[in-house]
């Protein structure tokens, strides 16, 4: 393939995956520490999410993993390496500081950048 056939092709590639050719700072869920409200055993909930958007999360003892796609501009959090596997859509604030995460049953969540 020549290499004004190669560009369009790569452009393409990347608009349809954007972590893979870096995404620039606003593509993702910020990554960093996110705390989630305090559960009713009084334990706040911890998600981490990488780079690569990997994520694990660590509540009440248990940790669990996964990753985050993206579907227009709400991330689906699907966490598949767990006990219970669950997923999540997460809709990211403008300020990029809070998230809501909304479970399968319309269960709606706030949680909040403590660390980057």
């Amino acid at each position: 393939m020549t290499r004004a056939r190669l560009l369009p092709v790569l452009a393409l590639l990347c608009l349809s995956a954007t972590a893979a050719c870096g995404g620039g700072s606003d593509s993702g869920i910020p990554e960093g520490k996110w705390q989630g409200p305090t559960s009713k055993s009084g334990e706040k909930p911890t998600l981490y999410v990488e780079a690569d958007q990997q994520v694990s999360l660590d509540s009440g003892g248990h940790t669990c993993s996964g990753r985050v796609t993206t579907v227009a501009d709400t991330y689906r959090i699907i966490l598949d390496r767990c006990i219970a596997p669950v997923a999540v859509q997460a809709k990211v604030a403008d300020d990029r500081k809070s998230m809501v995460l909304t479970d399968e049953d319309g269960k709606a969540e706030t949680w909040y950048l403590r660390e980057k």
